[in-house]
């Protein structure tokens, strides 16, 4: 039996994706990237396995998906 599922702050989260805020919480949207677990209030984590997991998906992806997602993030922040 494996111990409990770590939980990161949006900071790591973003950091270890490689992708800003807006792009996260846009892919959220769509469901296309794990969803944040609220823990009090306004304070919100992921879970680090699905974001392991997510990433390794992403690794197995065509890099049609990494040029889609990266001019998207252009394209918000200007």
């Amino acid at each position: 039996m494996s111990g409990p599922d770590r939980l990161v702050k949006g900071s790591e989260c973003y950091l270890l994706v490689g992708l800003s805020r807006t792009t996260v919480a846009k892919l959220e949207r769509e469901d296309k990237f794990p969803r944040r677990v609220v823990v009090s209030g306004n304070r919100v984590r992921w879970r680090m396995s699905e974001l392991q997991a997510w990433i390794e998906s992403r690794v197995s992806k065509p890099k049609t998906f990494v040029r889609e997602v990266l001019s998207e993030e252009r394209a918000a922040t200007h």
